[in-house]
């Protein structure tokens, strides 16, 4: 049974005059790094056919930044990051002495709360299970403060394979199938295999050679199909709302298409001790020093604004807030919902084809590159055997409306990590642990 009566009607899963069954299996499956564009017949034909079995979002979205970390938490928590706290994947700590491009992987940081802890909370009758890929995925949802992992959560650390940071799909796919067994009310789980093919040594770039990532996303897809026939085996597929999304996707640069800010603003005599600056992929998070407030900070910013954006390769350098000194400087969109300190004070984006590296390139070796507009367009499916599925394809009805790799406007057929929160803590019955995801009409019916 649910925990509670469902809490409003969702015309994305009920067809018309069918009432809501007694029981629904939620698994959300998060493929990492996947684009849309790469479903294919070839490359992933379960997740091919899946689509005609579901509702297909042609223009899903991350939310910015469009890292593995705040996207995950985007889902769990059905918050966008200045109200979860999490925007990137590295920051720049300025309570500790020299934690900067730390991963945000410590729960204390959330400040909502996710979904296993309202679980826990509100009907702790409903089993709960998390098996995650990445190492700070582990760390970001397990127990801490205020926070409760799920009632499973894997240890993935004995798995994950040294400079990787990640266990191998077959060996995630095991626990995936373990956890199937014991019929959970929500299994969330990740594969990293695909994002992890898209981050290879740079001395092949996969732009020019995509065998290597093709034959990941054909082995990731093959498992996928375990999963779907365990689901089966069991029983729970016809009770089951499988939401198979990705966290963000990918773009590819060359060796010598990297900028490094850091040594731009070394050169400049005026900066020197003023800054710290944390690079996540496509996006340079830039942060001025405490010590400096008001007209000084103001002076700083747009000082660094103007060399950031005489760099080739830049597309943008955006303040988080207004600028006294320069009030027409451009601002990060309100879409974004990343008005949050622990995003910087500057927040610099690249063009596709280029990304923010150490001149050694040894931060961020290629070709794989995400983080900034054009990774942006992500994976959402839902489908599933449960009668609250509908099977429709979601396109945009005005094209003309939407840049497809740098969008800022909300448009209703779109959807975010946020809406699957929402839409998750509507299907177990309880209340959502956040109220700042959009639930655009598509997504919410």
């Amino acid at each position: 049974m649910l925990c509670l009566a469902l809490l409003m009607p969702s015309g994305l899963f009920v067809p018309p005059a069918q009432a809501a069954p007694d029981k629904v299996h939620v698994v959300v499956l998060v493929v990492d790094g996947l684009n849309p564009n790469e479903v294919t017949s070839l490359t992933m034909p379960t997740l091919h056919a899946l689509r005609s079995q579901g509702t297909w979002y042609r223009q899903a979205r991350s939310v910015m930044v469009a890292e593995t970390i705040p996207n995950h938490v985007a889902m769990m928590t059905g918050a966008y990051p200045q109200r979860s706290g999490i925007p990137i994947n590295k920051y720049w700590n300025r309570k500790r002495k020299g934690e900067v491009g730390v991963d945000m992987e410590r729960p204390r940081l959330l400040k909502t709360k996710t979904l296993f802890t309202a679980v826990d909370k509100q009907c702790p009758g409903l089993r709960t299970a998390s098996v995650l890929s990445k190492d700070y995925l582990f760390g970001i949802f397990r127990d801490g403060k205020g926070q409760r992992s799920a009632d499973y959560h894997w240890d993935n650390r004995p798995f994950v394979i040294p400079g990787s940071g990640h266990a191998p799909d077959d060996a995630t796919t095991e626990r995936i199938l373990d956890q199937i067994n014991s019929k959970p009310d929500l299994l969330f789980a990740s594969l990293g295999d695909v994002d992890r093919s898209g981050h290879v040594d740079p001395s092949e770039p996969i732009v020019t050679n995509p065998a290597l990532r093709t034959l990941v996303m054909q082995n990731t897809d093959a498992l996928i199909s375990q999963i779907v026939r365990k689901l089966q085996e069991v029983g729970m597929w016809e009770d089951t709302v499988l939401i198979v999304t990705s966290d963000h996707s990918m773009d590819y640069s060359t060796p010598q298409d990297f900028i490094s800010l850091d040594a731009v603003f070394s050169e400049d005599k005026k900066l020197a001790g003023t800054y710290e600056v944390v690079q996540n992929g496509g996006v340079d998070n830039v942060y001025v020093k405490p010590k400096f407030t008001g007209v000084d900070k103001a002076r700083l910013l747009r000082r660094m604004r103007r060399l950031a954006l005489e760099v080739e390769g830049v597309k943008g350098a955006l303040y988080r807030r207004p600028n006294l000194v320069d009030p027409s400087g451009v601002r990060i969109p309100k879409a974004w919902r990343l008005d949050s300190r622990r995003a910087g004070d500057l927040i610099a984006t690249v063009d596709p084809g280029y990304r923010f590296s150490d001149p050694d390139s040894s931060s961020n070796p290629i070709p794989g590159n995400h983080g900034h507009g054009p990774t942006r367009h992500s994976v959402a499916l839902v489908t599933g055997g449960s009668p609250l599925v509908r099977t429709r394809d979601i396109a945009l009805s005005r094209p003309g409306q939407v840049n497809p790799t740098n969008d800022t406007k909300i448009l209703k057929e779109q959807s975010e990590q946020v809406d699957i929160g929402a839409k998750t803590a509507w299907l177990l019955g309880i209340r959502e642990p956040s109220k700042q995801s959009k639930l655009d009409p598509q997504f919410q019916g």
